[in-house]
């Protein structure tokens, strides 16, 4: 949750972001393939990975698309860390060595 939004994926590949009381949708958009883990919000940006190796940055506010990344090996690339790679910057930030 943030900015009084719940946002979630869903396993058609959309984003959804509703009023977190009244419920009412406030932007829907096509990520890519099934949304596979929660997602992360950070500075206003709303960080998704899909199945199929994407990571999608939308406005959290918004759903204005910020920036997407692919990775190679699909199902690893996500918000979070842990033993997967993770991704929280543009692409064209990411430390050199590094893709995001």
């Amino acid at each position: 949750m943030a900015h009084g939004l719940v946002c979630f994926g869903t396993s058609d590949g959309y984003l959804w972001a509703v009023d977190a009381v009244s419920g009412e949708r406030r932007w829907r958009r096509k990520a890519s393939v099934w949304v596979r883990w929660a997602p992360l919000v950070a500075n206003g940006t709303l960080y998704v990975g899909t199945n199929d190796g994407h990571m999608v940055a939308p406005d959290a506010v918004s759903g204005e698309e910020q920036w997407t990344a692919e990775d190679r090996q699909p199902g690893l690339l996500h918000p979070g860390g842990g033993r997967r790679r993770t991704a929280l910057r543009p692409p064209e930030r990411a430390p050199a060595g590094r893709r995001a």
